[in-house]
């Protein structure tokens, strides 16, 4: 059997009773934080100029648009959710290289797959349009597009992300269309098709990232999902090797220094990727910043500590955070706006300091160029060590105390998930940009029991936006 064969074999016979009640539970937990990322993501301005290319058109299925009173076919309505659900860089993420610790420890298998809820998530909430969906098949089907992702991630290896591809869209459209896939019922031909159309799809760069393109990159996966497989549908062939094939992804995204082909078959501990569960993000910024910001923002907090206070930030980090953290990167140091500054960590840390909390608000376009924190960044220094495997932040004050501490994982990483009063509290600070409350408090409800819908459509509906 093939690399690609056994993806899909996997897919196809996937049976919610194979999943493990924690990995179901993961799969719920990431829908919840998705909704909840389109539902803030959807006001962004990138956002509604995507949704004006758009007319609702007839005679096909649509699906709605979170977070909007809008209804699109079922490609665009994926398009603009996944586009929605990352446009504040807010939404769940894996990764095995997410913690200094873990680099270490895991160096040879360490992977980076990225926020496979924008990817997939739209396309289950498309696809329930066109056919009666239960919370099982859901939860079933999303579990069966992650797993995808995360054995590409590990047989493609590290140079794939490492040389600027950006996985989460590359991966994602794997995912999608394993997803869409699992829901529209295809056989194992049809699913090598879809594999192999989504596979010339398959595109993102890390250069867009801190612009609105990286979050298009991640709707752009989930509208693959349902192109690929409703063309496979109809008896468009591709090749039925695209994965491991010398021409295929894995030799050519993985710059030919990807693992044998069979590596697909890979499974962590557990049997499921996904049973540690994603990162569920406690600030809105890039995944690589939360744990060392988190660790600021404590640091002042209960030290008491005031801007006017602090004399210096040193921070030493074992990796760069993107591409600021690094002499070559000056011309990313000030952020000219607020997307950008999700990926400026000299930013959040200065923002910390002055604010001292990080909020959607701290990454609008007036936020990032106040005086007051841009004066800090000349403070805040930036020290790589690779070889060192812990990462510390120290804060020395203006007369001469330091406070050190050791930079841990983020608040709602695998290791320590997020507690279900934090879940809750950001899944309503999200929606209730659009929702009233007690339509906020039912939707979140009901999202709780989403593995006993019996049609996922009446939780939908919750979600919908009234003209």
């Amino acid at each position: 059997m093939n690399a690609t064969e056994s993806l899909a074999d996997f897919v196809l016979n996937l049976q919610p009773e194979d999943i493990p009640e924690k990995v179901l539970q993961n799969a719920a937990r990431s829908f919840t934080d998705t909704m909840a990322c389109a539902f803030v993501g959807a006001q962004q301005p990138s956002v509604r100029a995507l949704l004006s290319m758009f007319s609702p058109g007839t005679g096909e299925p649509h699906a709605p648009v979170i977070g909007t009173s809008a209804r699109l076919p079922l490609m665009h309505a994926a398009l603009v959710n996944g586009t929605a659900a990352h446009a504040l860089d807010y939404d769940d993420t894996f990764s095995t290289l997410a913690h200094a610790k873990q680099r270490s420890d895991n160096a040879d298998e360490g992977m980076t797959v990225g926020h496979l809820g924008s990817c997939v998530w739209p396309v289950v909430a498309a696809l329930s349009e066109g056919q009666r969906v239960t919370g099982a098949e859901a939860l079933t089907a999303y579990t069966a597009g992650f797993e995808v992702a995360c054995r590409l991630g590990y047989a493609i290896g590290k140079s794939h992300y490492n040389h600027g591809y950006h996985s989460t869209s590359t991966l994602g459209c794997f995912a999608a269309t394993a997803t869409a896939g699992k829901l529209l019922g295809l056989d194992q031909p049809q699913m090598l098709s879809a594999f192999s159309i989504a596979a010339s799809q398959a595109s993102g760069l890390r250069g867009n990232f801190g612009s609105d393109v990286k979050p298009l990159q991640a709707g752009n996966a989930a509208r693959t999902g349902i192109f690929a497989t409703q063309l496979a549908n109809r008896n468009f062939v591709g090749v039925g090797d695209i994965v491991g094939a010398d021409l295929g992804f894995l030799h050519v995204l993985g710059l030919g220094k990807a693992r044998d082909p069979q590596a697909v078959n890979h499974t962590p501990a557990g049997g499921f990727y996904l049973h540690e569960g994603n990162t569920i993000k406690f600030l809105p910024c890039g995944n690589a910043l939360q744990g060392i910001v988190e660790c600021m923002l404590e640091l002042i907090n209960k030290n008491a500590v005031q801007p006017d206070q602090i004399a210096t930030i040193n921070a030493q980090l074992t990796m760069p955070r993107y591409r600021v953290d690094t002499d070559d990167g000056v011309s990313y140091r000030y952020p000219k706006s607020g997307t950008a500054g999700k990926f400026n960590l000299r930013y959040s840390l200065a923002a910390a300091t002055v604010d001292g909390r990080i909020s959607l608000w701290t990454y609008t376009d007036e936020s990032v160029v106040r005086d007051n924190v841009r004066q800090r960044f000349d403070h805040t220094h930036l020290s790589l060590n690779s070889n060192n495997d812990e990462e510390t932040l120290t804060v020395t004050l203006k007369n001469g105390t330091e406070l050190t501490q050791p930079v841990g994982p983020s608040k709602g990483h695998w290791s320590m998930p997020f507690a279900e009063d934090l879940m809750q509290a950001k899944f309503l600070d999200c929606a209730q940009a659009v929702l009233d409350s007690a339509t906020a408090d039912a939707l979140y409800a009901s999202l709780r029991e989403l593995r006993h819908c019996s049609d996922l459509q009446d939780i939908l509906k919750l979600a919908a936006v009234q003209t």
